[in-house]
């Protein structure tokens, strides 16, 4: 099967992560893929385009920012150059365009909770959905959210997956990356990753670990992600600093390397307001970190997992108590995460694309 991925930006963030890994997954299952964008790449993304055109992944990616009909026509030049069978579209925006396209088996992946709040999108979609052959959720609500307002395609819930056998590798790593950033053996090392942006949460868990932080002499505050709004990262620096911790919180920005920080850490913190998932939750339950996460809908199905608390993250206090107690127990926890895997993920898409084709 000829597979095309049409996303908005190459960047280090949920959909486009995916995008990668599914395109590298599916090659090795004897799927061609292609992935077309709206945007020029990030700086720092681009070294993973560079290994996907190594695998034989063509990237086509405009030189400046696409907009109306200029998008629509470098994605039918896109779709003329590699006569793909089946066109995932990856969010709201590239699933709108994509069906302004030459081919008609497309599929919109839907990577947010609740994917049309907006009133013109909804109206766009309650005419293009008939132009589609079938819809990914990832969450159960989004799904219910969708075909409560939209009835014509099929729909499917497919979890997002990760390389597990590649986070399993990192662990080898700890002693070099901890090494890298001066940090002892005896360390408390904390990280959250994601983009640096108001619902991921960031100053819930600088407020709720100020205090340990400044108990535990040698402790660590590691935030990675892609820097999505600067004067919410100057908020948060100003807070770090405010509390008397600013040397201890490290804002790495957008890392290709978070299997290694991940086994570098002690504790995993995401307390986001809003996740249809959370790649870098799954991501941490892999790498058997113990985890403190927000109670929200999205992140229901860690529950299952040992060493992972759900709390109401907005609560500082009780934020900080889970904090303590998984803090306290040291340990990494083996999981089984079967069906989490990018290889389940992959085969899911093909499935699905072929009953919703033929």
């Amino acid at each position: 099967m000829r597979i095309q991925h049409l996303i908005h930006t190459p960047r280090y963030s949920g959909a486009e992560v995916l995008v990668s890994s599914l395109t590298l997954a599916h090659n090795k299952m004897g799927h061609q893929s292609s992935v077309v964008a709206f945007a020029p790449a990030e700086s720092d993304f681009t070294k993973v385009i560079v290994k996907q055109q190594s695998n034989d992944i063509e990237w086509l990616i405009p030189e400046t920012n696409l907009k109306g009909l200029a998008r629509s026509a470098h994605f039918r030049y896109a779709q003329k150059k590699f006569r793909p069978d089946v066109v995932f579209a990856h969010s709201v925006i590239p699933a709108a365009y994509a069906r302004l396209g030459l081919i008609r088996n497309v599929i919109s992946v839907l990577h947010a909770e609740n994917n049309y709040k907006s009133n013109i999108l909804t109206s766009a979609e309650y005419i293009l959905q008939y132009r589609l052959k079938g819809v990914i959720h990832i969450s159960p609500l989004a799904g219910t959210l969708y075909s409560d307002k939209f009835r014509a395609p099929k729909t499917q819930c497919i979890p997002n997956g990760i390389d597990i056998g590649l986070i399993s590798e990192a662990q080898q790593n700890r002693s070099a990356v901890r090494n890298h950033f001066g940090f002892k053996d005896s360390a408390k090392v904390f990280i959250q990753a994601g983009r640096i942006c108001r619902i991921k949460g960031q100053t819930r868990s600088i407020k709720a670990i100020a205090p340990i932080l400044k108990s535990e002499i040698d402790s660590h505050f590691l935030i990675a992600g892609l820097i999505e709004d600067i004067t919410y990262l100057n908020e948060l620096k100003e807070i770090a600093r405010s509390e008397g911790i600013e040397n201890k919180v490290h804002f790495l920005g957008a890392r290709d390397d978070i299997p290694n920080l991940l086994h570098a850490a002690d504790i995993f913190l995401m307390p986001s307001e809003r996740e249809a998932q959370g790649i870098a939750l799954v991501e941490a339950l892999a790498a058997g970190l113990p985890v403190v996460a927000s109670d929200i809908n999205g992140f229901q199905f860690a529950r299952e997992f040992e060493g992972v608390e759900l709390v109401n993250t907005e609560n500082t206090d009780a934020y900080r108590a889970a904090i303590n107690h998984l803090t306290c127990s040291a340990l990494r926890y083996n999981r089984n995460l079967a069906g989490y895997d990018i290889t389940d993920t992959a085969t899911a898409y093909i499935e699905f694309a072929k009953k919703c084709i033929y």
